[in-house]
């Protein structure tokens, strides 16, 4: 295990590997960095940026929608799951777009909604849970249903629905 400056560089890298270069505080913190060196990396023009609270992401540029899904459920907790339109999307239901990732955690949890994250506090955390890599979302019954409260239109609730029943990813 090679180490540069107190920094397990191996479990590093591999974190960012599997996190699609998204790596939390406490993460960061877990591989030897210490306080002074993230706020080095995310410094104004440095190596990294600041995606949410306490949560980083190693590049800079724009945040694409992996990236975005890792750094919500990240901040939501290790017992978060992502429903809503982004994870009808990924069960392979069309839904109209949204800018915001809805995550699930159990009631308990105290987590804040933040920037692109909606967090949801839940007694009824889905019993399919999917997961793609890193990423865990709900399976495409409760991820229809979460995306139908939150759309406004009826035409764009049935749009979702039939897409999915159609698909034969889910019945009514």
């Amino acid at each position: 295990m090679r180490r540069v400056s107190g920094i397990d560089d191996v479990r590093l890298k591999q974190t960012l590997l599997t996190q699609h270069d998204v790596i939390a505080r406490d993460q960061g913190l877990s591989c030897g960095m210490t306080d002074a060196v993230l706020r080095y990396r995310i410094r104004p023009g440095g190596p990294w940026q600041k995606v949410l609270p306490g949560v980083y992401l190693a590049l800079t540029g724009a945040v694409t929608a992996n990236q975005r899904e890792m750094a919500a459920l990240l901040h939501a907790g290790p017992r978060s799951v992502i429903t809503g339109s982004v994870a009808a999307r990924r069960n392979g239901v069309r839904t109209p777009a949204s800018n915001l990732v809805d995550v699930l955690v159990p009631a308990e949890v105290r987590r804040q909604s933040s920037a692109f994250v909606r967090v949801q506090r839940t007694t009824r955390m889905p019993s399919q849970i999917c997961t793609t890599g890193e990423v865990r979302f709900a399976g495409t019954a409760r991820a229809v249903a979460d995306t139908a409260r939150a759309l406004t239109a009826f035409r764009d609730v049935r749009a979702v629905v039939a897409d999915a029943v159609q698909k034969r990813l889910c019945s009514i």
